[in-house]
């Protein structure tokens, strides 16, 4: 629906994960000139989708955020929650946006971030934390999703492992 606004939402029971097994965010697999698949030129693509598709249940402290416009899911994150010593640490386990958002400058990729943190601080607040490590991996080639978390505060953490993915993040005090 064009020019709807995002409407977003928090699931936190594993039945409710149905909605993700029509959400796109990779585009299909090439062909070669003889129609044979070919690998995906971006991997982590492919590996989120599934992820969201195939997601293992909701454990206690994760919750999925959900934007959608109408009944169509535009953007999600699967967030895990866990609460430290000193502090709340919110694990980005994955976040993606539908095919048919992307490349209009990063709105949606903004708002879902934006939705990460508020959710994160909530989180905090609720753990009576007072400082909160939003934090994620991301692949090395990955450079739409590093300007995303750009742009929202984070920095590389630590350098890529042998699976190429880095660790990003950002340390904030709730409000």
């Amino acid at each position: 629906m064009k020019g709807a606004g995002v409407v977003w939402s928090q699931i936190v029971n594993s039945r409710d994960l149905r909605c993700l097994q029509r959400f796109r965010c990779k585009a299909d697999r090439p062909r070669s000139s003889s129609g044979r698949l070919l690998v995906h030129p971006r991997p982590w693509e492919w590996d989120v989708q599934s992820y969201l598709r195939n997601s293992p249940k909701l454990k206690a402290g994760h919750l999925v955020l959900l934007g959608r416009c109408g009944e169509d899911v535009v953007a999600v994150a699967r967030l895990e929650v866990t609460a430290r010593e000193n502090d709340c640490h919110v694990f980005i386990a994955s976040a993606a946006i539908d095919l048919d958002h992307r490349g209009k400058g990063g709105r949606m990729a903004d708002a879902l971030m934006l939705q990460i943190r508020e959710t994160a601080e909530e989180q905090g607040r609720g753990l009576r934390q007072q400082e909160v490590l939003l934090w994620g991996k991301i692949h090395s080639e990955n450079l739409s999703s590093q300007a995303m978390v750009t742009r929202a505060g984070f920095e590389p953490l630590e350098a890529p492992g042998l699976n190429s993915y880095e660790m990003w993040g950002v340390r904030f005090t709730v409000e």
